[in-house]
Formats: structure tokens, sequence, C-alpha cells
């Protein structure tokens, strides 16, 4: 061991892997000590790892396990500890592994979750630095990830090119699980070194065959694409007279209910038949529009029973076929006594030997002779269920289980969901002799919002990956700092039935909830434990130990001695001590560019250790960054508040949290007024078609895609109407209808710093590409020093969208100065967004792309981000003028149809010539005739828009087609008048900014991206700044009132080209 360690550390090897099993690590303990006294190598200049035996599985024993391996290594801490295999074998013998009288292991029912809970105790110990797993596969990893807090790092398995193992690698490094390889070149008793393909390679490369192998290393839809109704009529006990089944199905139908549920062993299917025939026969119903559940009954287990069990059924229910067949109960019993349940002389169930696995082969049969349209299973735990999958060639699609209060069943829910198992839920109030009808909370909810106990029941929660539960419906409380109305509210919440509170550091109004929670505490309306109260910290406590304090402050003002749930409000950090919540951007002012987001979580696992919240979770943080914390943490966010709304669904994100356990909560869930959800026709007719509000059609519709809502609202009635969201569907087709709404249109952006490449939002084009929604303009900028040193400029202050023109007689400039910030490294070309325009000489489809490439040629560049159809008039090509005119000065015009032109755009951007293609200057009608006869959507439209000009049925017209609008010259060119509006002035005054700020924010939220102009750098650093503040819904509508239809660019000599854009009404053409 000392020769072997020592050339090791000679060679440069610092990682030594051992375990307890290996029985050396006091060897290697004393083989590491004179080196450490010797000052060959000091101990935190080694990676030590060693392993959790089988015999030492329970929890209360692997701490005691690490510390024997401690204590022989002679060493203070393992650099990473693993559980060596996810069985458990029975220990307290002393032996390494005990065997029976039949020479096998003797195994003991542990699970790897009390195992790694063990873990989780040493790691918080300080005994190792981090901790993993060897040889656990995909399914018992996904155990330990959906179930535990502290992730694993590390997963050592067996790796060589016998055993590639790829599907669990991969399924590792998609859950950032670093693998380890042993036995990577095989056993000295294989002949993987002799292998043909192997000694080739090594030999093509001078090399050995072991270093050629080491680097290799409503209704729900079932899995089965069927689907179920969410609501059935169950038919358990119910085997009166046919005259009350016939009444009970009729009430049932006539009230909307179209799944039913019945079993062999419930004797009434002959009734539920006779029921079915009188009401096919009047045509009340047909059979497909029916959905009936059954069940195969405990005494017809064997294979060959299973299909005789169900045609029983079949002829009793006198229907062809089941939609559902479910396997009962997981246990058998002896057939053939006649007896539904046959006992012994001891009156004891007579069990028979069977296994699930046959049974479920028996399933498998009846679903292939057509005898159901799905199988299933009832009252299966997840270890059954887990046999099932694992040897069955047809997975199960449904788990009928008891649920309700009294019994969540939350790890088995789960571990259907994980499978694609879908859950029906019987007994879902529990039963008639038990006291959950009347508990006093429940009752009091029901009244308060018109509805029964059992309705209320139903009302969800989300589990966090940390095993807390979280509401699935909040107040959120953002822009309420008015006391009387926040306090009255909080109260009238509590009465509602609300026990979920958002709240946030920078909202200013912790101290008026938390003294509506002292009086709600005090008068015994709730009790805290019952309260989830979620709070935020703030960007300028972003530093490790300044999130305490932020933490402290917080509950200090709420009156509270824990969190429920702690967020990083935005990923962003300012500069501590300026007394600023909301510093204005500017590139030196109050951005914190040195603290990282993982500086910040570890500040937040510090409070979680310390007990001052018990969940810990991000806001506002995209998949980068979250992706971030989960490579380098270990304690994973449990949530992610982000703004979703039908304008801004955010699959992308939603998708990746919920792939990494991360629960989404939604802010701005209803959107803003200014964002016409609330008037629009698709979310009106769903709204009748359910009797329901369009706001809760919303709500809904988040709900049903499991994400948290914190709707905000200073009205009680509103309360209310946001809490009845929890008693209706919405289907498959009016999800994808409200899906379809999408616009990306944010409602929130936040100024970040530019080392941080996140400067301003972008908008997303319809084929993906990102637009940054503030770009410099360049139009009449010609001058080459002037257009070289302003660009330059822009791109320091954080621009990354530049906009040119062919016309512009500018892009030589532009496209040589953007050619030495490449060559310096100062930007990417990756990073920028260019955009330039086709002029009028280049309309014919044959010139389209000749126009393109001489701008690409100037710019120095290989492809565009954006090319535009500068206007829609053609002029004459043959005079080698920009604007060629006749002896009167009126253009001389080419007769050619815009869509000839867009057809060449079309080339140009299947030749990716242009990452997307538009139009400028375009009018409502010039649009419509290129999208009905066009191929590819123009995806932006560039018009004249300020606040005399606001062209708000163009621009409607363009969201409405999913077109994004670029807004020139935003501030009507300097205007005067205009900026000397007392609006404006007043406006301006009141947020801390200037006039053209104010302009341009009015734009941005209006969706719209802009390129104001200038060449003073002062100015491009003011106009860079306007996400910093909000401009109010009365704010915005002032400015609209300031329209004028007043025009800049006329192009009066271009009056009689035949689409001329400019003719009254601009936007109504």
């Amino acid at each position: 061991m000392d020769r072997i360690l020592n050339d090791a550390i000679d060679i440069g090897y610092r990682h030594i892997d051992t375990a307890y099993v290996y029985q050396n690590e006091e060897l290697i303990g004393k083989s590491l000590r004179p080196m450490f006294e010797s000052n060959k190598t000091k101990r935190e200049e080694l990676f030590i790892t060693s392993k959790v035996w089988n015999t030492y599985h329970k929890r209360s024993q692997v701490v005691e396990a690490m510390k024997l391996s401690l204590n022989t290594l002679g060493i203070e801490y393992l650099d990473l500890a693993l559980v060596h295999w996810p069985m458990a074998f029975r220990g307290g013998t002393g032996l390494l592994r005990q065997l029976d009288e039949n020479n096998k292991t003797l195994n003991i029912d542990i699970s790897i979750i009390e195992t790694w809970k063990g873990m989780e105790d040493a790691y918080k110990l300080g005994l190792a630095k981090s901790i993993g797993v060897s040889n656990f596969n995909s399914q018992q990893l996904g155990r330990v990830l959906k179930e535990s807090f502290i992730k694993p790092t590390v997963n050592q398995i067996e790796l060589n090119p016998y055993l590639t193992q790829e599907k669990l690698v991969e399924f590792c490094k998609n859950n950032s699980i670093e693998v380890v390889a042993y036995c990577p070149i095989g056993r000295a008793d294989k002949e993987i070194l002799n292998d043909p393909i192997l000694t080739e390679i090594a030999a093509n490369n001078n090399k050995t065959v072991p270093q050629v192998m080491l680097p290799q290393i409503p209704s729900i839809n079932l899995v089965d694409g069927r689907k179920i109704p969410i609501i059935g009529l169950g038919t358990y006990a119910l085997t009166d007279q046919q005259e009350v089944m016939d009444r009970v199905i009729n009430d049932a139908f006539d009230i909307g209910y179209r799944h039913i549920d019945t079993a062999y062993v419930y004797e009434n299917e002959e009734l539920i038949g006779r029921t079915l025939k009188k009401m096919f026969e009047s045509n009340k119903t047909k059979r497909e529009d029916l959905f009936i559940t059954s069940k195969v009954w405990n005494t017809y287990h064997k294979r060959s029973q299973v299909v005789e069990a169900m045609k029983l059924s079949l002829n009793m229910l006198g229907i062809e076929y089941l939609d559902l067949a479910l396997v009962h109960w997981p246990v058998a019993w002896r057939s053939g006594t006649g007896s539904l349940r046959p006992l012994d002389q001891n009156n004891k169930t007579q069990n028979v030997d069977i296994s699930v696995v046959e049974t479920w082969k028996g399933m498998e049969d009846a679903y292939k002779l057509g005898l159901t349209k799905s199988i299933g299973v009832s009252n299966f735990n997840s270890e059954q269920l887990g046999r099932v999958l694992k040897e069955s060639f047809i997975k199960p699609a449904v788990n009928q289980v008891e649920l309700n209060p009294y019994l969540s069943q939350e790890k088995l829910v789960e571990f259907c969901k994980n499978n694609s198992i879908e859950v029906v839920a019987y007994s879902p109030i529990g039963r008639a002799d038990k006291e959950i009808l009347n508990e006093p909370i429940l009752t009091e909810i029901a009244a308060n919002n018109n509805k029964t106990v059992p309705q209320v029941m139903l009302l969800p929660n989300i589990e966090l990956v940390d095993g807390n539960r979280m509401p699935q419906i909040g107040m959120g409380t953002f822009q309420m700092q008015d006391l009387p109305v926040l306090d009255q509210r909080i109260k009238d919440a509590i009465d509602v039935g609300y026990r979920h509170f958002d709240t946030a550091f920078v909202y200013l109004n912790e101290r008026i909830i938390g003294r509506a929670l002292s009086d709600i505490f005090a008068q015994n309306k709730t009790k805290r434990s019952d309260l989830f109260i979620t709070s935020k910290v703030w960007s300028t406590f972003h530093k490790r130990h300044s999130v305490m304090n932020a933490v402290k402050l917080s509950l200090n003002n709420l009156g509270l001695d824990y969190l429920d749930l702690l967020l990083v409000h935005w990923p962003m950090a300012y500069k501590e001590g300026t007394g600023i919540l909301r510093p204005n951007y500017t590139l030196d002012a109050t951005t914190d560019t040195d603290t990282s987001v993982v500086e910040t979580w570890r500040g937040m696992e510090d409070v979680y250790k310390m007990g001052l919240t018990r969940s810990i979770g991000l806001s506002n943080f995209n998949s980068e960054q979250i992706d971030r914390i989960l490579r380098e943490t270990q304690f994973k966010p449990a949530v992610n508040q982000i703004e979703v709304n039908p304008n801004l669904s955010q699959e992308k994100l939603v998708n990746f949290c919920k792939a990494r356990n991360i629960a989404i909560t939604a802010y701005s869930p209803l959107g803003r007024a200014d964002a016409g959800l609330l008037n629009n026709t698709v979310l009106n007719e769903i709204a009748v078609n359910h009797n329901k509000s369009v706001a809760q059609v919303m709500l809904r519709w988040l709900v049903q895609r499991d994400i948290i809502i914190i709707p905000k609202t200073t009205k009680q009635e509103r309360l209310i109407e946001n809490f009845n969201v929890f008693d209706f569907q919405l289907t498959d087709e009016e999800m994808k209808k409200i899906f379809a709404l999408n616009l990306n249109k944010r409602i929130f952006t936040k100024p970040e710093s530019a080392n941080n490449q996140q400067k301003v939002p972008s908008l997303q084009l319809t084929n993906g590409v990102l637009m940054p929604q503030i770009g410099l303009g360049t139009y009449k900028i010609q001058d080459e020093e002037t257009a070289k040193r302003i660009v330059e400029e822009a791109i320091e202050v954080g621009y990354r969208h530049i906009d040119t023109a062919y016309h512009y007689q500018n892009e030589r400039f532009i496209g040589q100065k953007l050619k030495e910030l490449f060559d310096k490294n100062v930007i990417k070309r990756d990073d920028l967004f260019v955009t330039t325009k086709v002029w009028n000489t280049f309309h014919r489809k044959s010139s389209v792309i000749r126009g393109i490439n001489e701008s690409l040629t100037a710019l120095g560049l290989k492809q565009l981000d954006l090319a535009l159809i500068h206007f829609p008039m053609a002029f004459r090509e043959d005079t080698g003028e920009y604007i060629p005119v006749d002896r009167n000065g009126l253009t001389l015009d080419l007769d050619v149809d815009i869509y000839e032109t867009w057809q060449g755009m079309e080339d140009a951007y299947h030749a990716k010539l242009t990452r997307a293609i538009g139009v400028s200057n375009f009018n409502i009608s010039q649009l419509r005739h290129i999208i009905k006869n066009g191929f590819v959507k123009p995806q932006v439209n560039q018009v004249e828009i300020h606040p005399y000009l606001t062209q708000e049925a163009l621009v409607n017209y363009c969201h409405e087609n999913n077109i994004v609008v670029v807004a020139y010259s935003p501030i009507a060119k300097a205007n005067q008048t205009l900026f000397n509006e007392p609006v404006l002035k007043a406006m301006a005054t009141k947020h801390g900014k200037t006039v053209p700020q104010v302009i341009m924010r009015w734009l941005v939220q209006r969706n719209i991206i802009v390129i104001p102009k200038t060449t003073k750098k002062e100015r491009l650093i003011e106009n860079f700044n306007i996400f910093d503040f909000q401009l109010s819904d009365e704010e915005m509508r002032t400015i609209f009132a300031l329209n004028k239809n007043y025009r800049i660019t006329k192009f009066e000599n271009a009056r009689n080209n035949p689409n001329y854009p400019f003719e009254p009404p601009f936007a109504s053409q």
C-alpha cells in the first residue's frame, strides 16, 4: 500500500477512492500519515472518497459508518462519501454480508430515501464535503432527486466498452450528477483488452488499449393516449333496486357525468347494464360517449382467468368493451369456491400465491383482444407498481386509490406522476362515519364561498422538493401599501379561505401584513402553522452575509419567527449602502457586478440551515441562472416565481423547472389592463362556456399547468372570484387556444449589469429569434468618424441592437467599426442584432438578394439578424440614383407588386442571408396582402410612432398577427412642442426621468421596440435607462390622448406611387 500510494502521488494522482468494505482504509491511513508528516503532500491537496456499506443503511447508522471510516483513515473529513449500493443488508453481526441457511444474503427493507437522509445528516455535521451514490440506477436516482433536499453530486458505476451505460450516463448528466467510472478497463478475466477493434484503434493512435478505453466514458390524457374524465360516478355499495340505479345514473348523466365506475365485486354491473340499455335505446346517449370502468376481482388473478372475468363483467353490463379495466387489488384469493371472499375454517381469507405480474399479463391479453381500451390497477403501492412497470409490456394507465384530506398518499401520488400513471381517487370526501365533513375550518370556508365541504376539500396544494406543501392559490400584495385597505383585504382573504400570502421587502408592506396577521392570530381565526408566508430578498442584499440581514428585517417587519418560503427576488445585485431600493441604471452607478447568483444562494442556504425559512427559492431567474445554481450548489431551489399569463406563457422555462422538480409560482397571472386580455374574444368565449369570468379562466389555465397562482386585488369580490377556480375544467382544446395567445409580452423588465449580458429585455419573433427592445438608430449619421464613434460608444453602454439601411449610406462605416470590435474581442458577432433594409431600387424578386448581398458586403457580415423592405414603393433601378426623380421632382416609380418583393425576401431568408425578415412603413392593407399570399409571415413592421402619432390600430393589427412593431422617430425628432407638453413634463418629474425617457417607456410598455437616434454619448445612456420604472395605466392613457396623427416622414414626392402607404387614415388601410 505504501508503494502504490507513493508511486501514485509521484505520478500526480490526488484522488484516492476506497470503501469500508474494501477493508484497506486503515492501511491507506497509515500510508497517508507519513506523507503528511514529511510534507510530501497535504490533506487539503487530496480528494479522498469512501463509501457507506450495506449493513449501515438505517438513517441512524450512516453517521456511525462514516465516523468509522474517518477514524481508520486518520482524517477529519471525506471529500466525497457515497452510498455504496442501493440495497440494505442485515447488520449487527460484524459480518459484511450475513447469509441465511440457503447461503443467500439476508436483506432488510430499508428505503434508499432513509439512507440518503442519513447521508444528509453526515453532510450537515461536516463529515463529508460532498455526498453521492454508487451503483444506483436511474429509477433509484429519480427517487432520491424527487424526495430529498440535498441532491447527489456523484453516481459511481461500472463503465467500460462492454458496458457503456449510455442511458444512465445521460440521465445523470441531465440531472447534473457527475459520473465516476469504476472498472473502466474491465477485469483481468475478460477478453476486453484483446478486443480487435480496441487494439486496432490503440495501434492507430499509438496508445494502449486502456488508454483508448478511458476517454469513453377535464379529461386527463392517459399514457396510452386515451382520455379519462376527471370526475366520475362511483357505484360502490350502490346495490339497491333497479329503480334506484336508474335514477342515480340518469341524474348523474343529466348533471353532466360521463364516467361510470363499477366492479365485479360491487354486484351491481347487471343493474347498471339494464339502465344503460334503456339510455342507449332512447338515444339519451351513445356507448362511445361514456367512459366505463370495471375491475377484475381477487378470485380471478391467474392469467387464464382474467379474460374470463372481464367477459363476465361485459356480459352483465351489456356492452362490448370497457374503457378502463383495473386489477381491483394486488392480492389473489382462492377461486372456484363460488364465494367472493373464500374463508378457511378459522374464518381467514384463503390467499393464493399469484404474482401481480402474472395477473397483469392477463390484463394485457384482455387489452389485445379488444375487451378494454385501457388497463390499470387499483390499490397498488409503489413497490407493486414498480414490479409491474419493470416486467410488463403494457404500462398501467391508472392507479385507483383512496385519497382524501385524512389520507393524502403524497408519496404514492408522486410516484405515479413520475411514471405517467394517472391517479383516480375513491372516497375523496372520506366516509359518512368520519368527522371530516364537520371540521370547523372546512365548514366556515365552505360557507364563505357558497360551497360544500367536499368542494372545499378538493382545493389543491403543490408538494415542494423539500417535502413542504404550498397552497396552489395565494394572495399577491405587490403595490398594496395603503394600510387600511391591505389590512382589511388580508382579513377578508382569511375568511374566504386563503392561507398563502406573498409579499417582499421591496413592496414596503410587510409591517402592514404583520399587523393584520397579529390581529388574526389574537382572534384565533387561524394559527401560524396553518399559513404559508412568502417574502423575498431584495437586490441590495445579495452578498452572502447580507442575506441573513435581509431575512431578519423581513421577519421583524412581519412579526414572525420563520418564513415558509424565502425567494431571491431578482438575479441581479445592486450595490449596498446607497439607501436606494431601485437605483437607476448607468454604466458606473449602482449595479454590483461582483456578486454572483451563487454567492447569494449560499446566503440563502445559510438562513435555511438556521431555520429562518422552511423553504428557499428564486424569482425571475432564467434557465441558465437556475442551471448554474443547480450545478454549483447542493441545495435545490424549491420554487421559481416568474411572470406567467396568456400573453407570456413561458412554456420553455416552466418545462425546464418542472423537469428539475422546481415548482412555478405565477405573478401577474391576469396580465395588466393594457394587455387587453380581459377583452380577448377567445377568453370571453371560454368564460361564457363555463359560466365563469375571464379572470377565472386565465387562473384555471395556470392551475391546470400545475402552476401556483398569486393574483393581486384590492377588492373583496375579486378575492372570492379568484379563489373559485377549482370547480371546473378546461378542455385540451381550450388550453391550446389560450397557449396560442402567447405574444412573449412581458410586463416586468429589469435592467441588469452589462457583465451579466442582461442589459435590456428582448422580444421573441415568430421564428424564435430574440430582438433587443432598444436599439441604436443610425438614420442621417453619414459622417464616417461620427458613425464609427457612436457605434463603439453604444456597444460600450450596453446596446446590442444596431439599425441601419442601404439608403442611410453608412453601412460601410458601421461594418468597419464592428470588424475592429470583433477583432479586439470587445464583443462577439453572436451578441449583436444587426438590422438593415432593402431599398426601393431593389424591389424586383431577382434584385432583392442582390440588394441584401451589397449590404452584407458593406457591413462585412455573413448574415443579417433582420432584413426589412424599407418602403412598400418600388423605384426604377436603372438610373444609379437612390431616389430617381423626373423633371418635376417626383419619383420615377416601378410597378412591382409588394408580394413579388416579399418573395425575394423569402428567398433571402431560405438562403440564410438573414435570420429574420420583415417590412417597414407598411400599412394594414399591405400587410394583409403579404400575409395572405406569402409563405413566410413578416416578423417585424418598423414604422413611425410617437405621442403625436400613436398608430393604435396598426400596432394592434400587428400584435394580433404576431408581428413585432419597431418605432422609429420615437421622440418625433426632438420636437420641442412635444417636449414641452405639461403632462409629459409632470410625469418626467414624478419618475425622476426626462421627457424622452417617459416617451420611450410608453412605447416599451406597449411591447414596441424603440430605435432612438443620437450622436451624443450622454443621450445614449439616457435612452438606455428606461427599464427601471413603470408608467401607470392612467399615465399610459394620458400619453395616448396626445395623438394628433402628426407625421414626420411623409415622402411627399412619392405620393403618386401606386403603393404609397401614408394616405390617411394610415392604420385603417
